[in-house]
């Protein structure tokens, strides 16, 4: 019996994330061979290092697998662990940024500055309109591009955009950018900008005469999510972000509150994004006393009238990170008032489960008659706990202890250990 190829391309998805198995299918048939580098191209990340010169080389002895790469990471800092694509024997390529094959400086220093970033970006994928040879490299599906312990500025934010005009997910995590105004052009370089996830970023102070950033409105009207880690100045983001209309268009935020600073950025936000904003993902887990935090900027989510899915993680992104009251569960969740919020997630440990006012919890859902709601999920991660109670036994403390909203049959659990 002759099985389609659909069937093959789907046994073959299920391999996505195993490299040494992708690279055995490759091997099977031609029919097998698009299907697997759709798989194992699709990300890539290049560094200053001999492992990412080795995948240019691949790249360019076999240029048809240049468009299967959709998530392209560029770091500034070579890390320690080998790639897929590495011989087990050392490599003695060297990193081609620099004439008669010198290893690029980046690989000697600790925090490569912008002008070196930009050469290297410069010599790895500048068209070949802009004189001199051809590029190294020539990826021109690129949808997801990541940034990582890199240093930018305004002119290599605009060759990014230039060399990947189709990025929609634009990621930046450990960079140093030159100026607030040059962090502002790197957003409204991609005019199909989506997705936004700042994980960590900085950039130096303004200076008097300096240059100031572009506040044209709708410069940004394509983005609709946006991800905010606590290792983030929300302030100045913030603002820029109401002065550019982007409140207007976005959907989807993802937030991190660690200081009052940022809860009062984020409360001026909420109030500015009414019922523009549907997904709601906030967080005070990290924060040194989140109850007091709440009470003195007078956070609340009443003003969000147009929220749909509200997700509230409780966990702590660092190990060993003390347990402190998840009273501010409770006063996010008293003000909630959209007439359309139609799930609440609530990501937490089972010991912290216990802990966690669930008959107030009850008591508040009911009060405000959320008329609309389909679900109240718990997504219980217990893989980093010692002590795990079980899928059954979680059940059973939420029938006992939301018994209204377990009536309802709105509670939902899902465990992991």
């Amino acid at each position: 019996m002759r099985i389609p190829q659909e069937i093959h391309d789907e046994i073959i998805g299920f391999l996505h994330d195993d490299r040494d198995a992708l690279q055995t299918c490759a091997l099977v048939c031609r029919a097998w061979l698009l299907r697997v580098r759709f798989h194992l191209f699709r990300t890539v990340t290049l560094d200053p290092s001999p492992r990412s010169c080795s995948f240019v080389k691949l790249a360019q002895l076999c240029p048809e697998i240049q468009p299967y790469v959709r998530d392209l990471e560029l770091r500034g800092r070579a890390p320690s662990s080998k790639a897929w694509w590495e011989a087990a024997q050392p490599t003695d390529i060297r990193w081609p940024t620099l004439p008669g094959g010198v290893p690029h400086p980046a690989a000697l220093r600790r925090e490569p500055d912008a002008v070196e970033v930009l050469s290297w970006l410069r010599l790895t994928f500048a068209p070949p309109d802009c004189g001199g040879g051809p590029p190294l490299l020539t990826l021109s599906k690129i949808y997801t591009l990541r940034l990582s312990e890199t240093t930018l500025n305004a002119e290599s934010a605009a060759f990014l955009a230039e060399v990947f005009p189709h990025v929609r997910t634009l990621s930046v995590n450990q960079c140093r950018v030159m100026s607030f105004a040059g962090l502002a052009r790197l957003f409204q370089a991609f005019p199909r900008l989506s997705t936004l996830r700042l994980l960590a970023v900085e950039w130096l102070p303004h200076r008097t005469g300096g240059v100031l950033p572009d506040t044209t409105p709708g410069s940004l009207a394509s983005l609709t999510a946006v991800d905010f880690s606590r290792d983030i100045y929300l302030e100045p983001l913030i603002e820029w972000f109401l002065k550019v209309s982007a409140h207007k268009s976005i959907r989807s935020l993802t937030c991190s509150i660690a200081t009052r600073k940022s809860a009062t950025a984020i409360r001026t936000f909420l109030m500015a994004s009414g019922t523009s904003l549907h997904e709601l993902s906030i967080t005070l887990a990290e924060a040194q006393d989140p109850t007091a935090i709440l009470e003195a900027t007078q956070l609340d989510l009443s003003t969000s009238m147009g929220l749909r899915s509200l997700h509230i993680p409780c966990l702590h992104s660092r190990m060993g990170f003390p347990s402190r009251s998840l009273s501010w569960v409770l006063i996010l969740l008293a003000k909630v008032r959209s007439p359309n919020l139609e799930e609440i997630r609530i990501s937490i440990t089972s010991p912290e489960l216990a802990r966690l006012n669930l008959e107030g919890l009850d008591v508040v859902l009911a009060q405000n008659a959320l008329s609309r709601m389909r679900s109240l999920t718990f997504d219980v991660d217990d893989t980093k706990v010692a002590s795990k109670r079980g899928p059954a036994e979680v059940e059973r403390l939420l029938t006992q202890r939301v018994p209204t909203a377990s009536a309802q049959r709105l509670v939902r659990v899902e465990y992991r250990c």
